[in-house]
């Protein structure tokens, strides 16, 4: 349960939100991973649940998850793999929270390298297919994603590539993109097709 407390300049006050809740929501959504519509019920859950006050409180747990569940070590699934479906779970929670979450989103997706931003990039463009700044995501897209390092470039496509053939509203989003030359060069590797 959330409890409100003033910051240090008596603004408005920001959620505290109890860590064990955190933890229990996310680890619900972050373990079904493997189940794609499990995984975004479970994702609209955790929105539900934690609300859009939460969203500064997830964007500090990034690279803070809680101890990998049982049948998730680096043993059974790989090294990372834990804090992988974390950081997934976290992402699909702000993507339900929708406009709200868009400034962490952002900042998280063109801001300084992390293994978030292909993340990020990822809930932006599925942002948009909802028509949430469409257009605003798409022109940052285009004026960032050229910078944005190879490694997040193709994760990111990888990601979208993934859900566009089952969501039409987000092929047209990446139809839309097929101009920024960096964009295309993710899709060809994910096509088997780089130069």
């Amino acid at each position: 349960m959330a409890r409100w407390f003033p910051n240090r300049r008596g603004s408005p006050a920001q959620p505290d939100i109890d860590r064990a809740v955190v933890d229990a929501a996310l680890r619900a959504v972050a373990t079904l991973v493997d189940e794609e519509s499990a995984f975004r019920a479970a994702g609209r859950a955790a929105a539900q649940q934690l609300g859009p006050g939460s969203i500064p409180a997830l964007a500090r747990r990034f690279h803070d998850p809680p101890d990998a569940p049982e049948g998730w070590g680096n043993e059974e699934r790989g090294l990372g793999a834990w804090l992988e479906a974390w950081q997934l779970a976290i992402f699909e929670t702000f993507y339900c929270c929708g406009e709200e979450a868009y400034p962490v989103v952002h900042s998280s997706a063109y801001g300084d390298y992390d293994w978030t931003q292909a993340n990020a990039i990822e809930v932006l463009c599925r942002l948009a297919a909802d028509d949430v700044r469409r257009d605003e995501i798409l022109n940052e897209f285009r004026a960032n994603f050229p910078e944005v390092r190879w490694e997040a470039q193709v994760n990111a496509v990888g990601l979208l590539l993934r859900q566009a053939a089952d969501r039409p509203a987000l092929a047209r989003v990446l139809d839309e993109l097929v101009d920024v030359e960096s964009y295309g060069d993710a899709v060809a590797y994910w096509s088997g097709q780089e130069s």
